[in-house]
């Protein structure tokens, strides 16, 4: 700030020395500088009434007076000037009150619609880094309505049962179970952690080490749902996509699951199996074997035997 001070004092003094004015070429690399430099001057034939204010610097205006002093410090040197300005230009006060409406607009639009995880609102960064402060409202309207333009589209094309392989409730509920060995709480561990192709590895390494446990059922079946979980992307959130040798990877390793989960103690972790075998038959669009294994889920009532009636149901509609 002590930078620009000195800055503004030598472009408000109508006869500069000549190591002031070595001292602004010098400095004019600086961004910063640079910026304020232009700023003024502009300011200096707004001022004088040729021109108006640059949305640009109005908007750099609207977050200074938002609290955002830390991003644009240079408008607080020439503030003053800038609200002195408004007070006395109809055009300019006019822009800016519709500048301010807008970003409002943005900010309420935004919060509705923000997750919990992101609630920070970035409309102020958004604005702040755009080249016009007023074009780049629009753009991230048109951004946003294309986006959840794009959402919508991609739920009415995708099919119901494609959406969504795994609801909240499922996403770790094989963590606490199972078997003790170090490799499987290892891989457990980097499923925590979403670390899933460390946690193939680690699976991988348990089932080739202790083929012989009367439990390896179980990192059969967490491998199965890791190779599914991992089958799955997207774009923006909209139209997945699936990698079809990792949902036949999953298949596999789940179908293994249920042939060694014969003590008969742990007929739930088969059911449990039948149902993400149905779901990794429905991304492969085999809607007769899915049907199979989702009658196994409801007949039996397992877990998910909810589930797998809607499923049921809506292929039916289909």
């Amino acid at each position: 700030m002590e930078k620009l001070e000195k800055i503004l004092d030598i472009l408000e003094n109508t006869d500069p020395s000549d190591a002031d004015k070595k001292y602004l070429e010098m400095n004019l690399s600086d961004e910063d500088v640079e910026k304020f430099v232009n700023v003024y001057n502009v300011l200096k034939k707004v001022l004088s009434g040729s021109i108006h204010l640059d949305p640009v610097i109005l908007g750099d205006y609207i977050l200074y007076k938002r609290g955002n002093g830390d991003s644009v410090e240079y408008i607080s040197l020439v503030a003053d000037k800038i609200k002195s300005h408004l007070n006395s230009c109809a055009t300019c006060s006019k822009e800016y009150n519709l500048l301010t409406a807008e970003l409002d607009s943005i900010n309420d639009f935004l919060g509705k619609r923000i997750t919990e995880k992101n609630k920070e609102q970035p409309t102020l960064f958004l604005f702040q880094k755009s080249v016009s402060f007023k074009y780049a409202i629009t753009a991230v309207m048109v951004i946003l309505i294309s986006y959840f333009g794009l959402r919508v589209v991609s739920d009415i094309s995708t099919p119901y049962y494609k959406q969504q392989i795994f609801s909240a409730k499922e996403e770790n509920s094989y963590i606490t179970r199972g078997r003790r060995t170090t490799l499987f709480q290892r891989s457990l561990n980097a499923l925590d952690n979403k670390e899933y192709d460390k946690a193939i590895k680690l699976l991988n390494e348990d089932i080739v080490q202790n083929k012989n446990d009367k439990s390896i059922f179980y990192s059969y079946y967490v491998l199965g749902i890791t190779y599914l979980k991992t089958s799955e992307s997207d774009f923006l959130g909209a139209f997945k996509s699936y990698d079809n040798t990792k949902v036949q990877k999953g298949i596999n390793n789940l179908e293994i699951s249920i042939k060694k989960n014969s003590s008969g103690y742990f007929e739930n972790i088969k059911l449990d199996a039948h149902y993400y075998i149905a779901r990794g038959y429905l991304i492969m669009d085999d809607i007769s074997s899915a049907e199979s294994h989702l009658k196994t889920v409801v007949e039996k009532r397992g877990r998910f035997y909810k589930a797998a009636e809607e499923l049921l149901n809506s292929l039916k509609k289909n």
